[in-house]
């Protein structure tokens, strides 16, 4: 357990390092993402409609597997086990770290997202509410920015993209399909998927640089 509390301290340390090293290129990221955020908002209504105009059998039944698969306790968590497992198994370090990267990545852009809905209280599109910021808000129905899903699935994905990217290339596809799901099942305009997916992205990449980087020392 020590060995595990130190290897989490390590990996931390390293992707605040990288995190550090990267904020001019995160702020510049962030007002570029702000700036598209102007241009997508007000256009959220439209493009959700044009992604759940195709609604066939399959594709409602592929939205709701993502969706389910997508969750940070029965797909992260539980992905990130079977991973963990294996690396016993073939004996492969590369691999246990790389899942324990994950784990950290996606915890740390969940519980950003988690957060940042809170306090701005965007209304999810399946509610009765008008489109707007509520303000703080613990209600279910007022948690749609950004969208925890792809935040959490993009961490896992992203942080497994240097150290394993035999496995990392399926996930960000497999994460892809997450963000997608969100909205065809209507819990979260396009704007709330590519803000969690961002915020995904930025923890992941951290975290699997830091990763790599132990392994390389």
């Amino acid at each position: 357990m020590t060995a595990v509390w130190l290897e989490i301290r390590a990996l931390c340390g390293g992707a605040l390092a990288f995190v550090i090293a990267w904020r001019l290129r995160i702020v510049l990221g962030m007002l570029m993402l702000g700036a598209l955020a102007f241009i997508t908002v007000p256009n959220d209504p439209a493009w959700l409609e044009l992604v759940r105009s195709v609604r066939s059998p399959f594709l409602v039944r592929l939205a709701a597997t993502f969706s389910v698969w997508g969750d940070y306790l029965r797909g992260t968590l539980g992905f990130l086990a079977i991973l963990t497992v294996a690396s016993f198994v073939v004996r492969s370090k590369r691999l246990r770290r790389a899942a324990l990267a994950s784990v950290l990545a996606a915890s740390f852009a969940g519980g950003t997202a988690v957060m940042i809905r809170t306090l701005v209280g965007r209304p999810r599109p399946r509610s009765l509410l008008d489109d707007g910021v509520y303000g703080p808000s613990i209600e279910h129905t007022l948690n749609s920015f950004p969208s925890g899903h792809s935040a959490t699935a993009f961490g896992t994905a992203c942080a497994l993209l240097p150290m394993v990217p035999y496995v990392g290339v399926p996930a960000v596809l497999f994460a892809g399909g997450v963000a997608w799901s969100r909205m065809h099942r209507n819990y979260h305009h396009p704007t709330d998927v590519l803000v969690g997916a961002a915020l995904g992205t930025m923890f992941g990449l951290a975290f699997g640089m830091a990763g790599r980087r132990r392994l390389q020392a």
